[in-house]
């Protein structure tokens, strides 16, 4: 792998240096590896203490006959800036230190070795997970957000994925990472218009272009709806509906939903989910809720009164195997758009996106929305364009069949058809990814810092 182009300061002029990285800490195993670098996990010297060190390369790459574009210096500095802010306080991830050279950045953070949400859950509650460890995880959750809600930063991209955990101890705190699509501003409740997230978890404001910090307060609600009844991958579509209508009935939501659950968690979707957000609470008000503050009463912590007396210390059965299901079809999706941009060149994913858009433009609006379409569907498109050799592929994968009527994101796929700015047309080393994909590369990293089980295959992740 080498790197070309000029090596202008990312991270400005009190950046630490290669050599000081090199002084204060030893590199152990390598955790992930993306286009622009690796996630190694790292000891500090002084103390012995883990951390995962995100190295990236700053000039164009040429790795495995591809010409990767570098990351903007923008999107890195805002990241920075936005951890530099949170001060990984109230279940933020936490920056200890950069360090910057001509050609690579050191961003060192605290390790998350629990892993993320659905794989943290699927091992360390296989029997279920109790009412006590969803408020727990609620409030974590919420306490995080409201941090960044007072610090003018909206996440805009809270999913499971980007929930990791610092062990996978029962008691584990949470982290909430990734600030890739982050935005942090000067005044709070300022209103934006960018469109950003996953389409499944982002709220109705988000799609209508007109939000604020409360879009994250939506998200968050469809993340608990998901830790609790499982992904709704066959029903996808219905959720999504669903979560999107200004009247609807909760309990409707499709998913397989343990007996017990409280009426109390409900009560608490209904304020987290509200259609329209200037009737949302506010997360910092959402701590206050009944469930969501139930797991401090629990244990002692918090005087008793008479709402969190409504909700009792019960096992939600299932909830551990959906918790499995999902990250199962999770780490399957990764490995089919791994695939399709190994082994189809630009101009076959182009074609490979027109022809999946005129299948799902022929389905409700809202299909468009979500930016999905069934496996079985895409590998249908893939064998009429004789990419037979990419299906067998999919195919060979862990429960493949299982998955073929679950829907597949295919909006990451248009990532690697823009060329890199700065390459000449025509260019034989013509790159898969642009610098717009490169904060993507880095939001790939982010996901890394947990030693997730998912970087012990040979296929890198993409996603």
């Amino acid at each position: 792998m080498g790197c070309t182009g000029s090596k202008e300061a990312f991270t400005g002029q009190d950046a630490l240096t290669e050599a000081d990285y090199k002084a204060t800490f030893n590199e152990e195993k390598t955790l992930g590896q993306g286009e622009f670098g690796v996630v190694k996990l790292v000891t500090k010297k002084s103390s012995g203490e883990s951390f995962a060190c995100k190295l990236l390369q700053k000039g164009f790459v040429f790795k495995d006959n591809t010409l990767y574009a570098p990351m903007k210096p923008e999107d890195l500095k805002m990241e920075i800036d936005i951890l530099k802010a949170l001060n990984g306080s109230k279940c933020n991830l936490s920056l200890d230190s950069v360090y910057e050279s001509s050609s690579k950045i050191y961003v060192v953070t605290e390790c998350c070795s629990g892993g993320e949400m659905l794989e943290y859950t699927s091992k360390t509650f296989s029997d279920g997970l109790s009412t006590d460890d969803v408020s727990r995880i609620a409030y974590q959750l919420l306490g995080a957000v409201d941090h960044c809600a007072k610090h003018n930063v909206i996440h805009r991209d809270i999913k499971p994925e980007n929930v990791m955990f610092k062990s996978d101890s029962k008691t584990a705190e949470l982290r909430l990472i990734d600030f890739g699509c982050a935005t942090m501003d000067d005044e709070s409740n300022m209103e934006h218009s960018t469109f950003a997230g996953t389409p499944f978890y982002i709220s109705p404001e988000m799609f209508q272009k007109k939000y604020t910090t409360k879009c994250d307060v939506f998200s968050v609600g469809v993340l608990l709806y998901v830790l609790v009844a499982g992904y709704p991958a066959t029903t996808l579509q219905t959720a999504f509906n669903l979560l999107h209508k200004a009247s609807r009935d909760l309990k409707t939501l499709p998913g397989s939903w343990p007996e017990d659950v409280p009426e109390t968690y409900f009560e608490m979707l209904d304020k987290l989910l509200r259609y329209r957000w200037k009737s949302r609470p506010s997360a910092g008000e959402m701590l206050e809720d009944d469930f969501v503050a139930f797991h401090l009463a629990s244990a002692g912590k918090l005087p008793s009164r008479k709402g969190l007396a409504r909700t009792k210390s019960v096992v939600l059965k299932g909830t551990g195997e959906q918790a499995a299901m999902a990250y199962g079809f999770s780490k399957f999706e990764r490995v089919v758009t791994t695939l399709i941009a190994t082994l189809l060149d630009r101009g076959s994913i182009i074609s490979l996106l027109g022809q999946i858009d005129d299948k799902v433009s022929k389905n409700a609006s809202s299909d468009r929305d979500l930016g999905v379409i069934k496996v079985t569907d895409l590998k249908d498109i893939l064998n009429s364009m004789g990419k037979s050799d990419c299906v067998a592929a999919i195919e060979k994968q862990s429960k493949a069949k299982v998955y073929e009527s679950y829907p597949y994101e295919f909006a990451v796929l248009k990532s690697f058809t823009k060329k890199p700015e700065g390459v000449v047309a025509g260019d034989s080393r013509t790159s898969k990814m642009s610098s717009s994909t490169a904060a993507m590369s880095m939001r790939n990293l982010n996901k890394s810092v947990g030693a997730s089980s998912r970087f012990g295959g040979a296929i890198d992740d993409h996603r």
